[in-house]
């Protein structure tokens, strides 16, 4: 009987430990799980020469687009739109001589709008350029995320709002345009309230119609943009001098990869699949250029790849 004791005693305690053991290892486990440090992704070097021949295709890029934009403005919609706003003035005078003759200027000038473009439901009158450039880094740019979530949880909203308002890397491209089926419908109601002696009415009109010209707005990446002028940078480099170029176009590729890591955890692009896929593709390009091949397809690939990307989120 003693000896059952003893064994039974014995038996519980290898448990015990056992036990002890395996909660410990589990803890360690769990410890290493929940505080393993986030590996932090590094800014690569970019000399001064390449960042600014890099600033210079992004400012051609940007140029290229509002120059297209502008393109398509018409001259007399802009007229239109300012003789409309030089009659609001003539009202706030009680001149409503000068005003219908100057809204009937602005009817015949629609009406050349639209005699010469008569498939157009709306036509560009300007185009509006805002930039904001963020110079920051990923770490950066995540520790101010993590900021503004624990504002949020902990309902500090305006804290969050302010810690959010500069996670922007953008250009955005603002396209005002005149609304050619209502705008010459509401000029002459405002020309008839006028004849009625009814200034203020007309007026009020007016400024309504002005206030409700249409607007479209493009956003364009300025990651992203970055990112097309590394690769193609890195693309003349290496079509010039395999070998002698090679550390060089290495170090555009992995700032082309940064880029667009910067683009995706600013959320442009929704965390699409597609950044992954150019992490890849820029992968195999690296290996490619490391062994001084003829890497001219891969290159070709990443950029037209690059170029829908940026076509889709724009």
């Amino acid at each position: 009987m003693k000896n059952l004791v003893t064994k039974a005693v014995l038996l519980a305690s290898i448990i015990f430990v056992f036990t002890s053991c395996q909660n410990k290892k589990n803890n360690a486990i769990l410890n290493n799980t929940s505080n393993k440090p986030e590996v932090a992704i590094q800014k690569p070097f970019l000399d001064k020469k390449e960042d600014s021949l890099i600033t210079k295709a992004q400012n051609k890029a940007t140029l290229k687009k509002v120059t297209k934009a502008r393109e398509k403005m018409v001259k007399e919609a802009t007229q239109a739109v300012l003789g409309t706003q030089e009659a609001i003035q003539l009202l706030s005078k009680n001149d409503d001589v000068d005003a219908i003759n100057k809204l009937e200027k602005v009817i015949g000038q629609i009406e050349i709008v639209t005699n010469k473009y008569p498939d157009l439901d709306i036509i560009p009158i300007d185009v509006k350029v805002k930039t904001n450039d963020l110079i920051s880094d990923i770490s950066t740019i995540k520790q101010i995320t993590k900021d503004a979530e624990r504002a949020l949880k902990t309902g500090q909203l305006q804290e969050a709002k302010r810690l959010l308002s500069g996670l922007s890397s953008e250009i955005d491209i603002t396209t005002v345009n005149l609304p050619l089926g209502v705008y010459p419908k509401e000029i002459e109601k405002a020309v008839h309230l006028i004849g009625l002696n009814k200034l203020d009415e007309a007026k009020s009109l007016l400024i309504s119609t002005t206030n409700e010209l249409v607007t479209e707005q493009e956003v364009v990446p300025i990651p992203i943009l970055r990112a097309k002028a590394l690769l193609d940078e890195a693309a003349q480099k290496y079509a010039d001098n395999k070998s002698k170029n090679n550390l060089v176009v290495i170090n555009l590729l992995d700032n082309a990869k940064y880029q667009l890591k910067i683009a995706e955890v600013l959320g442009y692009g929704n965390q699409d699949i597609i950044f992954n896929e150019l992490d890849e593709e820029i992968k195999n390009l690296k290996k490619s250029v490391n062994k001084n091949a003829d890497s001219n397809d891969l290159f070709n690939k990443v950029k037209s790849k690059l170029k829908k990307f940026k076509e889709k989120i724009s």
